[in-house]
């Protein structure tokens, strides 16, 4: 009726009521909310005018562990060159081992480091450098892989370009994220700005094969961009979300260390590269010295199909994003 009312709590020694000695109730758990209603109670009368939902719960101890001793998460997976060195590592210790498959073309470690050398090398001269955006407007192939890895060894960040949008989106995002180069297939090339340093990759890449393909004798920064990929913009406009090298390989080498890729396991790369799983598969395999098996365009929605390339080429690894509606 709005009048003050008296209140009394027992202390922990008077409780009448001890849930810590209920029967099927692990006692640290018991524990746990025991001091919580505690201090909950002694919140309430201390102030019983304030709202329920502005009391404390936690005891100091709790809230210490919760807060502090929980959040000691950093870890140091020591950089070293980061995923470009870890690639090149990969091909000088085993160049002939399987590095990519797609459709009935494979690479091995040593022709796959050296295509995305010579290309590197290419996007250099053009004047790629740390923090320079590089779009790459490809379907899923041996090539868009390349571009992926040679934008990254170049120091830049690559910016995928889904072929299936509107050419005023892609259009769009060019303008916005201004970039150095535009990495496409002979195909989509008329799908781009005509002024937008477009740069056509054909089958094999025959156009850059007079490049040197030894490495460039460098690595991206720690904190240099590796990639940015825009949002679908159904919020409003797209933006661009970006990404530094040591995130990137800091989750590749978590991902080794709690799966542990062997040289005979393969990964398959389905993810549409505009969408962020894709990181994952793009890079962990030839970070390790896996094979990484490609899916053909439009893959990715074939269940059958799937599963006759995992079946055909022995794949051990495939990653799926579940999402909740």
């Amino acid at each position: 009726d709005g009048s003050e009312a008296d209140i009394h709590f027992h202390s922990h020694a008077e409780a009448q009521i001890d849930i810590r000695t209920a029967s099927n109730i692990e006692p640290d758990y018991a524990e746990r909310i025991y001091s919580r209603l505690a201090t909950l109670a002694g919140a309430i009368a201390n102030n019983h005018f304030s709202s329920l939902a502005f009391h404390e719960i936690m005891s100091p101890a709790e809230r210490d562990t919760v807060m502090n001793k929980w959040n000691e998460t950093s870890v140091n997976y020591g950089y070293d060159g980061g995923l470009v060195s870890m690639l090149e590592k990969s091909a000088d210790r085993d160049p002939d081992h399987p590095a990519i498959i797609y459709k009935d073309e494979t690479l091995c470690f040593g022709e796959f480091n050296g295509r995305v050398n010579r290309l590197a090398r290419q996007l250099v001269e053009a004047g790629v450098g740390k923090d320079d955006f590089v779009c790459i407007c490809m379907e899923r192939s041996i090539e868009m892989v390349v571009a992926i890895w040679a934008t990254v060894k170049a120091g830049g960040a690559y910016v995928p370009l889904n072929t299936e949008d509107p050419q005023s989106r892609i259009a769009e995002i060019i303008d916005d994220c201004r970039p150095k180069a535009v990495l496409t297939q002979p195909h989509l090339a008329d799908c781009l700005p005509p002024d937008a340093n477009v740069t056509v990759i054909g089958d094999g890449a025959a156009d850059i094969a007079e490049c040197n393909e030894d490495n460039l004798g460098f690595a991206p920064e720690p904190d240099a961009l590796a990639y940015m990929i825009y949002t679908s913009g159904s919020t409003g406009k797209p933006k661009g979300v970006t990404v530094e090298h040591e995130a990137i390989h800091n989750r590749v080498v978590w991902m080794h260390e709690e799966y542990g890729l062997l040289p005979e396991d393969r990964v398959m790369q389905k993810t549409p590269y505009t969408f962020d799983v894709s990181v994952w598969e793009f890079f962990w395999s030839f970070a390790v010295g896996s094979t990484l098996v490609v899916a053909e365009p439009g893959g990715h929605v074939a269940m059958r199909y799937l599963y006759t390339l995992m079946d055909e080429h022995r794949v051990t690894y495939l990653h799926f994003c579940l999402l909740y509606t």
